[in-house]
Parts: C-alpha cells; structure tokens; sequence
C-alpha cells in the first residue's frame, strides 16, 4: 500500500485549504487527493464533509491525472469535459463510479512544472447554484498558486523519509558499532 505524506505542515496547509475552499465556495464537500509517494495514484490526503467519501480506483486516478494535464484546467465531473477525454472511453463504468457516487462536480488539478500533484474535488454548492465563472477562473488560480506550495511540501516530505531510510540501513548494517549523527 503507499504510504501518505505524514508532515504535520502539510497536513496543516492541507486541511486549511479544503476548509476555505469549501467555505468560500460554499461547496456540501472538498476532498484534496495528493500523488502517493509509490506511484502514480492519488490519497485521498484531506476531506471537509458530512458524509464519507468512496476511494477512486487506481485506474480512475491515473486517467483524472491524464485528463487534468492534457486539459489544463477545472474538470465538470456531470458535464462534458470526461466525455471529450478519449481515455475514458477504456474505463468500465464501475471505476469512475465512486467519484460519482461521492457526488464531485467540479475537479481542480493541483500542478507543480506541468506535473498535476493533486486534486480538488468539490461537490455541489448547499445552494444548489452552480459554480459561476469566477468561482472557477478563482479556484483556477488559487490551484496554480498552492500547487507549487504543495510540490515543495511533498519533495521535502520525500527527502525526509529518504534520509531516515538510510539512516535505518547503515545502523542495521552496524549492529556492533557507535554511531553518531548530527
């Protein structure tokens, strides 16, 4: 199973956005899905929500992925934008399932260099409106700000667990021996 970023800033940074997010927007629900360490799926990483949200399959996360880079921006979850992305088409209806059960209707790449990192998924507003142009051309640039934040966040998450993965193999190495590190 991949393991999920454990920063406690992140985590912070993560939860502070789905709530704004949803309270600005005025959205039922916010979930954030940030890229694993293993691979190429996604976690769900932080949710702002009364009811539980269902996990996308591996398949379904990668072509969201796919469809937010290739598109360059916003996705509507019940509207046309999945039905103009050609690989969806290779999808069996029980995969993108879940994201529609759990009822999204907009879908927000979180990029860093052209590389979506994470995405926002939100729901419906209590209200019943739909997102306006500027709610989306907001969250458009909201995403393009904090991907970065979010990229730096993760790589150094990364790089934390690294060092203490190697750190782990040269003590296990030296069972006998004294070590100090600084």
């Amino acid at each position: 199973n991949p393991e999920p970023m454990e920063t406690a800033e992140l985590k912070q940074l993560a939860s502070t956005l789905v709530t704004l997010v949803a309270n600005s927007m005025g959205s039922h629900s916010v979930c954030l899905l940030l890229r694993s360490f293993h691979g190429d799926n996604f976690e769900t990483y932080s949710y702002f929500g009364s009811r539980p949200i269902q996990k996308l399959s591996s398949a379904a996360s990668k072509l969201l992925s796919s469809a937010l880079s290739s598109n360059g921006g916003l996705l509507t979850v019940n509207g046309d934008d999945l039905k103009r992305v050609p690989s969806f088409d290779i999808l069996d209806e029980g995969a993108i399932e879940p994201s529609l059960q759990n009822n999204f209707e907009l879908i927000v790449p979180l990029k860093s260099r052209d590389s979506v990192i994470g995405m926002l998924m939100l729901s419906p507003k209590v209200s019943d409106d739909y997102y306006t142009t500027e709610d989306r051309m907001l969250l458009t640039e909201v995403s393009k700000r904090i991907g970065s934040t979010f990229a730096n966040a993760y790589e150094y998450e990364r790089m934390q667990k690294k060092q203490k993965d190697l750190i782990d193999r040269i003590l296990a190495a030296m069972p006998h021996s004294v070590l100090v590190v600084n």
